[in-house]
């Protein structure tokens, strides 16, 4: 992965459990087995093909803060708190969890919950990544989005805090 972005690639990986049988290429939601978290992005609410400024990324900080306020007052455990080069990921430990319909719609509706409740004008909750063979980038590469000037960087993809249980 790392010679990978030195080369200039962005990196991603499947960060759930994939189908032991699985002999393909290109992973799809059926070759996942079990999930091993539910991730929200948080991003800016205006798309641009650009890297993110300082201000967009403390506009995400904030706003992944309420919603970890948020979800722990409903019992969830801390989450990986990840610095998405652009935004935040949170990655929410859920013990691998059988890949069904059902799990894949319960993590769409609680997509759509936080981002009707903490969506402002500034950052979003992205309501796409409900999927089971979502691939974020991974840990220590660079996020590589658009052109990057003097105040929207590139920035190395990188955990800001991890305090959950990751058994």
């Amino acid at each position: 992965a790392y010679d990978w972005d030195k080369a200039g690639y962005n990196v991603y990986a499947v960060f759930n459990i994939i189908d032991e049988d699985f002999s393909g290429s290109n992973v799809k939601d059926q070759n996942i087995e079990a999930r091993r978290f539910i991730l929200i992005d948080i991003d800016r609410a205006v798309k641009a093909d650009c890297p993110a400024n300082d201000a967009e990324i403390l506009h995400a900080i904030d706003l992944s803060n309420e919603i970890k306020t948020f979800m722990t007052a409903q019992g969830w455990i801390d989450p990986l708190t990840v610095m998405s080069g652009n935004g935040i990921h949170l990655y929410y430990h859920v013990c691998f969890l059988p890949n069904t319909p059902e799990i894949t719609l319960k993590i769409r509706d609680l997509l759509k919950l936080l981002g009707e409740k903490f969506d402002n004008q500034h950052v979003k909750v992205d309501r796409s990544v409900y999927n089971a063979s979502r691939i974020p980038k991974v840990i220590g590469t660079t996020e590589k989005k658009g052109k990057k000037s003097p105040n929207r960087p590139y920035r190395k993809v990188r955990i800001l805090s991890q305090k959950g249980s990751w058994g």
